[in-house]
């Protein structure tokens, strides 16, 4: 899939995929496609024997191959890094650039999905939120005006049972980056506790009252207003 702008915004579908920016075909380099095709064509015979070479060699390291760390795409991590040491190359050198895509394909994810971007400015200065479900869709809400996150979009959550599902579907995302959450059942509500690992030193801890109402209740956890930022909301911020 190709565009001007990312074309998958899905999480799942992100974590699933490579992304690469390509530059610009100069002027001076612009083919026709019968061009392109004829060449193609003409190299194919070399082509296909050096990946049947290529995949012959790898076949034998992946037998043994064991790798500590892999990518969402397991296999792929094994036999990218096989195929790798079999050209000759550095097998983790592939492995940590395969890596580094996927931290970039997760900022992308968490960036277009404004639940993601409003709960990580919730938890960007405390270490524990608690309350119920409702709540959490309440007090998301006001981040969301103040951080100028756009909450007129299809897939911002209208009730509680809504937001629960909205935020499985970017569960593993935020926990790359150090933001957990669990829903329980507490009577007669759900309770949602999401921590931060990155704030357990420094950050809050808040416990809100599931049954307050939802009329004129401060924002509790960010202290003063300037502890909300009106500016546009950077992705690059929120991840540090």
């Amino acid at each position: 899939m190709n565009g001007i702008n990312i074309v998958a915004n899905q999480p799942d579908l992100l974590d699933r995929s490579i992304t690469m920016e390509l530059s610009r075909i100069s002027v001076d380099e612009r083919l026709p496609e019968d061009v392109i095709w004829n060449t193609f064509n003409a190299d194919l015979p070399k082509i296909m024997g050096a990946i049947f070479n290529t995949l012959s060699a790898a076949i034998t390291r992946r037998q043994n191959l064991q790798l500590e760390k892999v990518g969402r795409m397991a296999d792929f991590s094994y036999w990218g890094y096989a195929i790798a040491e079999a050209m000759g190359k550095n097998g983790q050198e592939f492995l940590d650039a395969y890596l580094d895509n996927q931290n970039r394909v997760n900022e992308e994810a968490l960036a277009s999905n404004p639940i993601a971007t409003a709960v990580m400015a919730l938890m960007r200065r405390n270490y524990k939120w608690s309350s119920s479900v409702s709540r959490l869709l309440y007090k998301l809400e006001l981040v969301a005006g103040d951080e100028q996150i756009n909450t007129h979009q299809k897939i911002w959550p209208a009730d509680a049972n809504v937001l629960s599902k909205r935020l499985k579907e970017v569960k593993s995302n935020l926990e790359e980056i150090g933001i957990q959450y669990e829903i329980r059942h507490a009577g007669d509500y759900k309770k949602i506790i999401i921590t931060n690992v990155k704030n357990e030193k420094t950050g809050q801890i808040i416990e809100d009252d599931p049954k307050k109402t939802m009329t004129n209740t401060p924002l509790s956890g960010f202290g003063t207003t300037e502890a909300l930022s009106t500016e546009a909301i950077d992705i690059n911020t929120l991840l540090d």
